[in-house]
């Protein structure tokens, strides 16, 4: 699979929660083909602290910028494609954000990026986005449309 990899330089009290490698079998796994770009980035001060990944479907037929309210996310750069965004988290953070993401969180969101694929034109001419947060200890998963 090729993929734009965007990857911030984060300070040394952060990381990111999933490896590049991990997501990579997953995505492979699920036979995901039209993945845009997977970006790795500091959070921006605006971003809620408990999202980890948000995924984002720039709809067909949108050319240039476009942005959904809410998706916290870098928006692809081809229409009827999807990005990832993975945000990094302070190192006391990670274990658990990083378990849970290996055990719950991949396979949620390689079934929504599966589903962005093979959806029908009706599904496909919207904007769609999907979050992974993390809240209380739990992996919260969440699709806008």
């Amino acid at each position: 699979m090729n993929y734009y990899l965007q990857k911030q330089k984060i300070p040394r009290t952060h990381r990111f929660p999933v490896r590049r490698t991990r997501l990579d079998a997953a995505l492979a796994a699920a036979g995901i083909e039209q993945l845009d770009s997977v970006n790795l980035n500091f959070r921006p001060k605006w971003v809620p602290d408990q999202l980890l990944v948000v995924a984002t479907y720039k709809p067909e037929g949108v050319n240039g910028f476009y942005a959904m309210p809410e998706s916290h996310g870098v928006v692809p750069f081809h229409a009827g494609t999807t990005s990832v965004t993975v945000y990094a988290l302070p190192r006391s953070e990670a274990p658990l954000a990083e378990q849970l993401l290996q055990e719950q969180g991949l396979p949620r969101l390689c079934a929504w990026l599966a589903k962005a694929e093979h959806q029908d034109q009706v599904w496909r001419s919207n904007g769609h986005y999907f979050h992974l947060d993390l809240r209380n200890g739990a992996l919260m998963a969440t699709e806008v449309k």
